[in-house]
């Protein structure tokens, strides 16, 4: 679902509207869905459906793949001599547009501080520590995220410290300026992820778009709603 969001985005699709109904059966998300499953089921290896990301990046890393759109934090794996077959032959982009424009749907951590906490101030010095620019250094120069800080992705002395291709640094920063959340802002967003999930895994298997996308939305609105009322 994670990766279907950056095609749902690029046909217009918009998660929520102004008075928070969601949005992911209309047109926009029935034509994303029509377009993935095609690519999926035409021009993917085969047993796609059951591939998580290890399997993903078995695929590509072996050469059993020509292109693989996810994450710009696997990159590592597919450049480790050791373990890849593929490393340093690789080109990085952004995803591509589509009909609507071209957004990169972002998705990242969080850390808090439980009220429960009896250590209430070495937990929030903690959590400075780990979202610190230094940290965001570390995190982008050994591949694994984006530490979404100009102040960290601007800086000369850090890129020089990026062991990856310049073409992935520039497809990162690149990709930063047209990031847009991969989900919905609501409470119940674990159950959405599930119901929408599987209404696309579905449609890998032959399933209607329009009808998979209509049930998993019916399913969803009484999660929402109830969310809303607590």
């Amino acid at each position: 679902m994670t990766l279907w969001t950056n095609y749902f985005l690029n046909y217009g699709g918009e998660f929520l509207d102004a008075k928070g109904n969601i949005l992911t059966d209309g047109p926009e998300a029935i034509e994303a869905t029509k377009y993935y499953q095609r690519i999926s089921t035409k021009l993917a290896p085969p047993g796609l459906a059951g591939f998580n990301w290890m399997e993903s990046l078995a695929a590509f890393a072996q050469g059993r793949a020509a292109m693989w759109i996810d994450g710009v934090g696997w990159a590592p794996g597919v450049e480790d001599p050791n373990a890849s077959r593929i490393a340093g032959k690789v080109g990085y982009a952004m995803v591509p547009a589509g009909p609507k424009g071209q957004y990169s749907a972002t998705y990242g951590d969080g850390i808090g501080i439980a009220a429960a906490s009896k250590n209430k101030e070495a937990a929030y010095l903690f959590c400075q520590w780990v979202v610190s620019k230094q940290n965001g250094a570390r995190l982008l120069q050994a591949g694994g995220g984006v530490p979404f800080r100009n102040s960290v992705l601007n800086d000369s002395e850090v890129r020089k410290g990026v062991k990856l291709p310049a073409e992935w640094l520039q497809s990162v920063i690149d990709a930063g300026k047209i990031s847009k959340l991969g989900l919905p802002v609501v409470i119940p967003v674990a159950e959405f992820r599930d119901l929408v999930g599987a209404a696309i895994t579905a449609t890998l298997s032959g399933a209607d778009p329009a009808t998979e996308l209509k049930k998993a939305h019916d399913q969803f609105r009484p999660i929402l709603e109830r969310s809303e009322k607590t």
